[in-house]
């Protein structure tokens, strides 16, 4: 994802920044990792990057109170990877974009200790890393995306290569 210096140099401006901001202002809806149809990951996303844009302190919060509910709660329980896969990258990234571990470093601990799990947990006989390993399609791109940033956010070199290779291959570099 883009760092803080490529964040400053997009435009506060124009169709794309009124989109963003109309979306970081809706409400958000529950977090729900088992509902692969769930707006709140989006609206975080959106309330991450604009107060990685303004500061405004209102949008953080926002975006930590969700990753709280990720954090704490089983809430892609009967679920499956597909909605696991398309619902927590956007949590990830948003908890990178607020700098969560600088604003709360006890629930940075437990947003990590949930990832950790999250990427070995079953749901309906699948886990995120067995997914992404072995479904060459939407629910494999998923949870390869979802996997990849889990491994950037805690700083895991090999679970990240492992990911890439993966991917690689299924682009046919075997």
């Amino acid at each position: 994802w883009l760092n803080a210096e490529e964040l400053a140099a997009l435009p506060m401006d124009g169709p794309a920044w009124d989109y963003l901001k109309t979306t970081a202002d809706q409400p958000t809806p529950m977090p729900d990792l088992s509902d692969q149809n769930c707006d709140a990951n989006v609206r975080v996303l959106a309330k991450a990057l604009v107060y990685a844009r303004t500061g405004q302190v209102r949008y953080r919060n926002e975006v930590v109170n969700a990753l709280r509910i990720i954090a704490q709660n089983d809430t892609e329980s009967g679920g499956r990877t597909l909605a696991l896969g398309r619902e927590l990258v956007a949590y990830v990234i948003a908890a990178d974009l607020v700098d969560l571990g600088g604003v709360d470093a006890k629930l940075d601990g437990q947003f990590r200790n949930k990832l950790r799990a999250l990427l070995t947990e079953t749901l309906d006989d699948l886990t995120l890393q067995s997914t992404d390993e072995g479904r060459p399609n939407n629910w494999g791109t998923h949870a390869g995306a979802s996997r990849a940033a889990i491994a950037i956010y805690l700083g895991d070199s090999v679970e990240l290569e492992r990911t890439a290779a993966v991917f690689h291959g299924w682009l046919g570099d075997r």
